[in-house]
């Protein structure tokens, strides 16, 4: 509540706007298309009994995506588990670079989650020096000037997770990839044509 209300008021104020924040985050895409189930109900007068099989070692592809009014940055897949030096490297090396050929860092926050790689003083370092106090991410405030905390456990402000992923993986899976290259190709695929349909509207 706080958050929102924060937010409301720089939005009044003219301090912030919504279409002018990179909104961030990364998701597994599995191979089996294990999606959450908190995020899927049956429901039937009798038990549907819906089986699904999957392996002991299902494989999956983990993806980050940035979105905001200048398009769809992504997607960067993250082959490794993700610690605070490679999520900087990702910063710099995929983000930053085409952010700035977008011409969407100069007057644009950079929102992410409170994941702990994305918390390091040095991720924080990449993020200020390029953003200049305008990060929305948690622990920021406390080691820069300016900013806000991203609150926890927020998933329905974040277009990422309230509509990017869900798209995603509906469109993905329909095609039934049957090994992570295909994964891949698909993702691809619709993030290209996601980024299209985006662009004209």
């Amino acid at each position: 509540m706080e958050f929102a209300s924060r937010m409301v008021e720089m939005i009044a104020e003219s301090r912030i706007k919504t279409k002018r924040i990179w909104f961030s985050d990364d998701a597994h895409f599995w191979l089996s298309y294990y999606v959450n189930k908190q995020n899927h109900r049956f429901w039937a007068r009798k038990n549907p009994r819906i089986f699904q099989t999957s392996t002991t070692k299902p494989q999956r592809v983990t993806v980050w995506c940035a979105i905001s009014e200048a398009g769809i940055i992504g997607p960067v897949f993250l082959t490794q588990n993700v610690n605070g030096e490679r999520y900087k490297r990702m910063l710099l090396k995929e983000f930053i670079p085409i952010a700035h050929g977008l011409n969407a860092i100069r007057q644009y926050w950079f929102m992410q989650d409170g994941a702990l790689p994305n918390c390091t003083n040095e991720v924080f370092e990449v993020l200020d020096e390029h953003f200049s106090g305008r990060v929305i991410g948690l622990g920021y405030p406390s080691k820069f000037d300016g900013g806000m905390d991203w609150p926890p456990y927020s998933p329905d402000l974040n277009p990422c997770d309230f509509f990017l992923w869900g798209f995603l993986k509906d469109k993905i899976y329909r095609d039934n990839p049957q090994t992570l290259d295909q994964l891949k190709y698909a993702m691809n695929r619709k993030l290209r044509l996601l980024t299209e349909l985006y662009s004209k509207t």
